[in-house]
């Protein structure tokens, strides 16, 4: 199989690659007026960025407002004057007949100069309007400018309102309260709560507690003094890793304060009291290393429960149901140690047989080689040596009739042709006694 290639150079993208997570993903969703002014109020204590940005974009919002109201001003104004120039010939024609009212007179008298007015307050309306349109463009800028300060640069939710409703935009949540880095007095309290209450002192192991030492050390700001205690012990685990459990134990007792220090010597001086607990206070931190300590001593569970069905094997027969109930021990488990400890005292009792026999195991052997000595090496006729014949005549005989004579027939019964001699010499040759 061919190892795929690592280039991770920008050219067509796969149908099926993975794709980065975009960072400016915001989402809008409904508050309220409560929420609203908790998030404004938490945002402006944060960052004092975000009341300038909110006060400015209320004083464009309020000269938008202002200008909005002067260019309604404006063009009812140049209405007025518009719909008075078209009905200016009406009036002229009224005071010609002598049917005009004093209104009208007066109106008509108003208007001699209405085109050059006309044409000052359309120059005054088109300013109104730019003005209006310029500010209005600034207060989105402004708006803008404060949506990029809250969302990418202070890092806070943005509130704003819409008509009566009021609405948050952010990447993430709002009212969790989220760190990055841990506080020292909630660490420190499960400092205390841990060597106090929660590790057992005679069985923990490195991999236990170097998590909570780690915890605790990032915790602690630089500027403490006595960071280098704590410091201490997290050196302690690297540079001596087969540590005993007591030795480890002083040097914790060192980050603690005077109060809490006292607690943790009494509990430690109680463990020390006990004898059980004392022999495990001195085996190692190291999980591995510890382990091959328990299992020397035979001090793991395996041990103590052998231990335990060798003496409830003793009594078993004795003791009350009741008392078997609150043993924890089943009848199927005595059974089967019993039946072990038979296999094994057998085993020791064939093994205590054949050491009984010391150097006189072999007499035949011998027998047939001080014999002869008086017969120029060999034995005497018809003599032969027991020893031999039971290993190499029983190897002989195995090839030619293990597997018969190489014939078939109903005669051929393979190891069943054998001699009655043969068989008797397969059989093991007690020792001899020594004649008294």
């Amino acid at each position: 199989m061919e190892i795929k290639s690592l280039d991770f150079n920008t050219g067509r993208r796969k149908a099926n690659q993975i794709r980065h997570l975009e960072l400016d993903n915001f989402t809008k969703s409904a508050i309220t007026k409560e929420q609203f002014e908790q998030i404004r109020a938490h945002n402006m204590e944060k960052d004092p960025r975000y009341g300038a940005g909110l006060r400015l974009i209320a004083e464009l919002e309020q000269r938008h407002h202002m200008q909005d109201v002067l260019c309604v001003e404006t063009l009812t104004k140049l209405n007025d004057m518009r719909q008075l120039k078209r009905e200016r010939g009406k009036l002229q024609a009224a005071v010609a007949d002598g049917t005009a009212s004093r209104e009208d007179r007066e109106l008509l008298t108003r208007s001699q100069n209405l085109d050059k007015d006309l044409e000052a307050v359309e120059k005054k309306d088109l300013a109104a309007q730019t003005a209006r349109s310029k500010m209005r463009e600034n207060l989105e800028q402004s708006r803008l400018r404060h949506r990029e300060l809250c969302l990418k640069e202070i890092g806070v939710t943005l509130v704003y309102k819409e008509g009566e409703k009021f609405y948050r935009e952010s990447g993430g949540t709002t009212f969790l309260t989220q760190v990055e880095h841990e506080d020292e007095r909630i660490v420190g309290r499960e400092w205390v709560q841990f060597w106090l209450k929660d590790v057992s002192l005679e069985s923990m192991t490195t991999p236990e507690v170097r998590p909570l030492i780690k915890r605790y050390h990032d915790a602690i700001g630089d500027e403490n003094p006595d960071k280098k205690a704590v410091q201490a012990v997290k050196e302690l685990l690297h540079e001596r890793p087969l540590i005993t459990r007591i030795e480890f134990i002083k040097t914790v007792a060192e980050t603690l304060n005077e109060d809490i220090r006292r607690k943790f010597v009494l509990r430690v001086n109680t463990a020390i009291d006990d004898d059980e607990k004392n022999v495990f206070l001195r085996h190692s931190m190291d999980p591995q290393k510890s382990a091959r300590q328990e299992v020397k001593e035979r001090r793991t569970i395996a041990h103590e429960e052998r231990s335990l069905l060798k003496s409830a094997s003793e009594v078993w027969d004795q003791m009350p149901a009741a008392k078997k109930a609150n043993l924890g021990i089943g009848e199927h488990q005595i059974r089967k140690f019993r039946q072990g400890g038979t296999k094994r005292q057998f085993g020791q009792a064939e093994k205590g047989k054949t050491d009984k026999r010391g150097r006189f195991h072999n007499r035949n052997n011998g027998k047939g080689q001080h014999e002869g000595n008086y017969n120029g090496g060999q034995g005497r006729p018809g003599q032969h040596n027991r020893h031999e014949r039971s290993h190499n005549g029983h190897e002989g005989n195995r090839q030619q009739n293990s597997w018969g004579n190489g014939k078939s027939g109903r005669n051929n019964k393979g190891w069943q042709q054998r001699d009655s001699r043969d068989n008797r010499d397969h059989r093991p040759i007690p020792a001899r006694k020594e004649e008294k």
